[in-house]
């Protein structure tokens, strides 16, 4: 399976205050599929439910770019993190996916990240993923 880039490989499994996140691979399809054939989660993405074939594809395509979450609470399966580098390459596009039953319990607040967040990457990856936070979320003031 060739990966999209390869930041799992580089930052590896970590935990965050409430989360833990570890890359994602090719033997969490099944998890992804239930994420996926939400078709509340995948509204505003495809506009439907993903067949499970879709949701393989799309997990080909990510190994290496993405990390799923799990509440460090309880174990629960939320959903994925990913960063992708920009065509740049010196900063990254963030994204996540969550399921249905943890919207609206902080996971994605739109935050930068940094030394006093308990949300943030290691600190070798905050100043790029700063910058970028940044510029997305200026112009959607």
């Amino acid at each position: 399976m060739t990966a999209a880039c390869e930041s799992g490989s580089v930052i590896g499994a970590f935990l965050t205050e409430r989360l833990a996140l570890r890359p994602v691979d090719s033997d969490d399809l099944e998890l992804l599929s239930d994420l996926n054939g939400d078709a509340q989660v995948m509204e505003f993405i495809t506009g439907r439910a993903s067949s499970i074939d879709e949701t393989a594809a799309e997990l080909e395509a990510s190994v290496g770019a993405r990390w799923l979450t799990f509440a460090r609470s309880d174990g629960q399966f939320l959903g994925w993190v990913g960063a992708v580098p920009t065509p740049q390459g010196d900063q990254y596009d963030v994204g996540w996916r969550f399921k249905h039953s943890a919207w609206g319990h902080g996971y994605a607040k739109p935050r930068p990240p940094g030394p006093s967040s308990p949300s943030s990457l290691p600190m070798e990856h905050n100043e790029s993923l700063l910058k970028r936070w940044r510029s997305t979320h200026a112009r959607g003031r």
